[in-house]
This record gives structure tokens, C-alpha cells and sequence, in this order.
């Protein structure tokens, strides 16, 4: 599968957009180079964390722009001082099916409860509960070593499928918008990101995430 194929109707900004960041983005994560599974989530973690970053970066602009400046100063001074997981899935200790961050599961509950459920789906902060929980899983695809249960790769995929959406939708609203949040780059920019996170699901992801899968499970056991 060629992942620059985009079966898209749009032309101009959205597309070029598209274009840059599944690039960047997919890089060597395609099932058509040869690179080992460690390489590919090595790489793929640093988008995913940087993903990551947009969200809570949005979500805590979100409450300032509610007048809510000191719960958002010691969210944001919380979320700095957590370190950040290792690039090497080999080596990172997450749970089976156990959320990421207890912060990130605060902070998305926050958010639905002064912002309210329809506007934190509407600005797609809901990706927070994505990664916080597709994270464990995406990042463990021989699965839990502690407890020594695996899943399936229609399991995996049902992970890694939505988080990589997610992380679509944020790199590429922040290239459209140069990192800066509100209404005007709302509106030129969430559309691009939309046809994005679209392309990823549906044509991109799942070969990705069935290819690193497969990879992964001959180096398993």
C-alpha cells in the first residue's frame, strides 16, 4: 500500500497539510520497510508524546480561557514535572489495559466537568481518554510482562487504531495552526486535521498496526 494514495476530494491547504504530517508522521512505520518493530515504536512514540503534549496544552488553554487560572497553572506545573516514558517499548512498564497517567484520567475528568461533555468531544479532547488508555497497549504488542497476558491483533489494532488517529489530529492541527490555540485556527485548521485522523484510520492504520504486530511477535518469546 503506497501511504501517499490519498483518496481525497479536497485540494489546496488540507491536502498539502495531509500530506506533510502522514509523511512524517508514518515515516518508517510503513509495512513496506524493513526496519524491526523496536525502530518503529521508538519513532512512533515520539509523535505519539508529542501528541500528547497538544492535548493537555489545549485542554489546560481551555480552562484559562473559563477563568479557571489556578487550577490550569498546577495542571500544567503537574503535567511538566511527570517524567516521560522511555522510546523503547522493550523496556516500558505500563499495564494491561491500565490507564497511562492517573493525571491524564484527572485532567480529562476536569475538562467534561467545566467545559462539558459536547465541547470537550467538539475540540476533540477526548483524545485524552484515547491515549491515556491506547498507550499501554500500542506500546506493549507482546503484551503485559508482568502478568503474562497477551491479546490478539484485532485487540492491538483496536488500540492502536484510535491512538494513532489521535495523534494525527493533533500534529496535524498544530502545523496548520503553528501551535497556537482559539477560534480563528479553529476554523481554518480542524478540517484538515479531521480529513487527516480520517485518512490514518481508515487507509493508514491498520495495515501499520498489523504489520508492527507481526513484527513484534517474532521476537516475542
Amino acid at each position: 500500500m503506497n501511504l501517499l494514495q490519498i483518496r481525497l476530494g479536497t485540494i489546496g491547504l488540507p491536502l498539502i497539510l495531509l500530506i506533510l504530517t502522514l509523511q512524517s508522521i508514518t515515516g518508517s512505520a510503513s509495512p513496506q520497510n524493513s526496519v524491526g518493530p523496536t525502530e518503529d515504536l521508538s519513532q512512533w512514540n515520539i509523535q505519539t508524546h508529542a501528541g500528547l503534549d497538544l492535548m493537555v496544552s489545549r485542554g489546560i488553554f481551555e480552562l484559562r480561557s473559563e477563568g479557571d487560572d489556578n487550577l490550569a497553572t498546577d495542571l500544567e506545573q503537574e503535567y511538566d514535572s511527570i517524567p516521560r516514558p522511555t522510546a523503547s517499548y522493550e523496556t516500558l512498564e505500563l499495564g494491561d489495559h491500565e490507564p497511562l497517567s492517573p493525571y491524564l484520567d484527572r485532567l480529562y475528568l476536569v475538562l467534561v466537568e467545566r467545559l462539558g461533555s459536547e465541547r470537550v468531544r467538539s475540540l476533540h479532547l477526548d483524545d485524552l481518554k484515547i491515549a491515556n488508555y491506547a498507550i499501554p497497549v500500542a506500546f506493549q504488542p507482546c503484551g503485559d510482562r508482568r502478568n503474562g497476558e497477551t491479546w490478539s491483533q484485532k485487540e492491538y489494532q483496536l488500540h492502536f487504531v484510535p491512538l494513532s488517529g489521535a495523534v494525527t489530529y493533533w500534529t496535524t492541527f498544530s502545523t496548520c495552526s503553528s501551535g497556537s490555540w482559539g477560534p480563528i485556527t479553529d476554523l481554518l485548521c480542524t478540517s484538515a486535521a479531521e480529513l487527516a485522523r480520517q485518512e490514518m484510520e481508515i487507509d493508514l492504520a491498520p495495515a501499520i498496526s498489523d504489520e508492527l504486530y507481526q513484527q513484534a511477535q517474532e521476537s516475542c518469546h
